[in-house]
């Protein structure tokens, strides 16, 4: 089969700019491209950027995947260890993302309870 990068766009369900921006970042090689012809995509790419969706998906990042697909036979320890700083930084934005609700609820709480809706006591607190 010849896999245009429309072809794999379809294929690995993402947009051809995703492809070209991977292709920019060093993330998968861009074949050359024949005289005569649209160039034509390995099996590979296809693998790689299944790898790619999957490790976002987990959470890390674009630079974080460039070292894994370079480091593709990394040992468990070595990935253990990246998964784990990636689990800390999950755990401190959870953290965040709650006290920020508990935040946002007592902002609620405090204009429902405002007797002067003219005016409100959580903006006036903002410019102290």
């Amino acid at each position: 089969m010849k896999r245009t990068i429309s072809v794999l766009a379809k294929e690995v369900d993402v947009g051809i700019e995703t492809i070209r921006f991977y292709e920019q970042k060093g993330l998968i090689t861009q074949p050359l491209k024949p005289a005569s012809g649209y160039r034509i995509y390995p099996q590979d790419t296809v693998k790689k950027l299944f790898f790619i969706k999957r490790a976002k998906v987990l959470g890390f990042t674009l630079e974080e995947i460039k070292k894994l697909i370079e480091l593709n036979s990394m040992q468990c320890d070595e990935m253990a260890a990246l998964a784990n700083n990636k689990l800390l930084l999950v755990k401190d934005k959870i953290a965040f993302l709650l006290k920020l609700e508990d935040s946002l609820e007592q902002v609620i709480s405090t204009c429902d309870s405002n007797a002067n809706k003219q005016s409100c006591p959580t903006i006036k607190s903002l410019y102290i």
